[in-house]
């Protein structure tokens, strides 16, 4: 499902207000930001509603994990692309999102106050 400018619909799962934010900034140009969820039981329920062409979606939320959203969202048949938008660096976590049917796995840039005392 495409809005009526043909643009995809996506919905952002992660549990840090700044990643919504990143993200919308990210895509406003070539995708329609649908909705927000900051748990997994939030995002899944928001995915089954909205029925998002895409789900970005972080692996550590509360509630439920992004693997377990995953994994329940293949569960009812939800046809929505997962993206994995993380800080989980590790092949494990890689080849498990992979198991689940994502189509991508990018890794969250942490930014860490830099002292200038050195």
């Amino acid at each position: 499902m495409q809005d009526e400018m043909g643009c995809p619909l996506v919905l952002v799962a992660d549990d840090l207000p700044e990643i919504h934010w990143s993200v919308a900034q990210l895509l406003r140009n070539r995708f329609e930001l649908i909705g927000s969820a900051y748990d997994g039981k939030a995002a899944i329920e928001a995915a089954t509603t909205l029925n998002p062409d895409a789900l970005i979606l972080d692996i550590s939320m509360p509630l439920l994990n992004g693997f377990q959203v995953a994994s329940r969202l293949r569960e009812k048949d939800c046809k929505a692309k997962l993206i994995f938008l993380t800080v989980h660096d590790d092949q494990d976590y890689v080849e498990a999102a992979f198991s689940l049917g994502a189509l991508g796995y990018v890794l969250k840039l942490v930014s860490l106050p830099t002292d200038r005392r050195h």
